[in-house]
């Protein structure tokens, strides 16, 4: 129950019997009923203390801090970011009901406030802090990390920051983090795994892992993702029209390497990653070359080997010196 808010309640022969949560903390509070025709009535006057529960307090870009009020912000949903931008957050130190609390109050020690990024489910994302962390003021209103560049795109919109200090964590509403514009083809090969947002300065190509051997005349499952700058698969068609570019795939080394496509070659690209197989005819350290069809080309290099099968069977040929 909201300070000042009317709340509908049941009377059951005449009588009101329930669970009351009441909020914002208040030193002198009452409840008062009206029926509508005229009959009314109010509580003795009681204190609405700070509650026990302490947390972080998110609160992000489009968004005003309603302390005491639940959910704690409006309008509830953040405005949408795309990847690579930078934004500032304001984080507050709150009870359950949203009320800001003192550390002499609570009990908790003023410390700086470290900003992340994570989905829904608690997968962790990407972020550059590109501004020192700020110290939560003692009043726990608010410290205000800024400088926070988001680099894995969330599109479904479930994309969370996260603050943490001193054993405090909190975590902002969901939003939604679009990818920047086209900037890279990444493949990835058996063995490795596309990681959205991830720094350039760890990894290069955007994969973790490494490429597994693959057997020589087996299918091998190629994939291929259209990313932004930071790794993040693109949504939109990146041409103009709009369209999506083809993908020329070719082998460039060995010499004379016998590789085998199972798809049309190019292939028209769409919004979901290309999988496909392919299969290899050629012994030791393979290496297939993928060109867009950009107005200026886009291109990757990957780099697969490949060993002979288990054997099935002995070749027995003549021997003439025998």
């Amino acid at each position: 129950m909201l300070a000042g808010v009317q709340t509908t309640a049941l009377f059951t022969a005449g009588v009101f019997n329930g669970p009351i949560t009441l909020y914002p903390r208040a030193a002198a509070a009452c409840i008062k009923f009206d029926d509508g025709l005229g009959n009314f009535g109010e509580s003795a006057p009681f204190q609405i203390p700070y509650g026990d529960q302490l947390r972080l307090h998110v609160v992000m870009p489009g968004q005003a801090f309603t302390a005491g009020q639940a959910p704690g912000n409006a309008p509830a949903v953040p405005t949408p970011q795309i990847a690579g931008s930078l934004i500032s957050a304001e984080v507050y130190v709150v009870d359950q009901g949203w009320n800001v609390v003192d550390n002499v109050t609570a009990g908790w020690s003023p410390d700086l406030v470290v900003m992340s990024l994570e989905n829904s489910a608690g997968t962790q994302g990407y972020v550059d802090l590109t501004a020192a962390s700020p110290m939560m003021p003692g009043s726990g209103n608010h410290a205000t990390p800024s400088g926070i560049r988001l680099r894995t795109a969330y599109p479904a919109g479930d994309g969370r920051l996260v603050a943490r200090m001193s054993g405090l964590e909190g975590r902002s509403d969901a939003f939604t983090i679009n990818p920047s514009s086209y900037s890279e083809i990444v493949f990835v090969a058996p063995g490795e795994t596309l990681a959205p947002g991830i720094q350039r300065s760890l990894f290069p190509d955007g994969k973790t892992g490494l490429p597994t051997t693959q057997v020589v005349n087996e299918n091998v499952l190629a994939t291929v993702y259209l990313t932004d700058a930071y790794f993040n698969p693109i949504i939109d068609p990146p041409l103009a029209g709009p369209s999506w570019p083809s993908l020329t795939f070719s082998s460039t080394a060995p010499a004379a390497a016998v590789v085998t496509f199972s798809f049309q070659n190019p292939f028209p690209m769409t919004p979901q990653a290309f999988a496909n197989h392919v299969v290899f005819g050629t012994i030791g350290a393979n290496t297939l070359r993928v060109v867009d069809t950009s107005p200026v080309p886009k291109s990757v290099n990957q780099t697969i080997d490949v060993t002979p099968g288990t054997p099935t069977r002995f070749l027995v040929t003549p021997n003439a010196a025998s």
